[in-house]
């Protein structure tokens, strides 16, 4: 029995294997790689948003007017101004009601005036025409 080392086939086998453990090592690490980066992403993300409320906090107490600020102005003032605009219409329009209705009450508490005043019945002629008509002239 002889036994014959062929190392020019072992040695193509030993580099195939080689090339293929290392293609799987950067599959797995580019597997870990991107888990990690989609975990420090969603970090980066969340930590984002928290700088940026921080952020609007602050902004707030400054007394320079910053993007941020003008942004919630600007915001604020559309929400407001048509409910203030609704608010005054409908006062005024209570204002009047009330100034209406209490003329129409005062109106009601006064005698009703006399067409022809109090001379139409001093005449005494039964007809309805002041005392100081005079007859016609013939």
């Amino acid at each position: 029995m002889q036994i014959t080392l062929d190392t020019d086939d072992a040695r193509t086998r030993l580099h195939e294997l080689a090339g293929h453990a290392g293609e799987k090592a950067q599959e797995v690490a580019a597997e870990a790689s991107k888990k990690v980066q989609k975990r420090y992403g969603k970090r980066v993300k969340k930590l984002e948003r928290k700088f940026e409320r921080k952020l609007e906090h602050a902004a707030r107490a400054l007394p320079v007017d910053t993007p941020v600020d003008k942004h919630r102005r600007s915001r604020t003032a559309k929400r407001s101004g048509g409910t203030f605009f609704i608010l005054a219409t409908l006062g005024g329009l209570a204002v009047a009601y009330y100034a209406w209705k209490r003329q129409q009450d005062a109106a009601d508490q006064r005698p009703a005036p006399d067409a022809f005043g109090t001379a139409a019945d001093e005449s005494g002629n039964g007809r309805r025409e002041t005392a100081t008509t005079h007859a016609p002239l013939s």
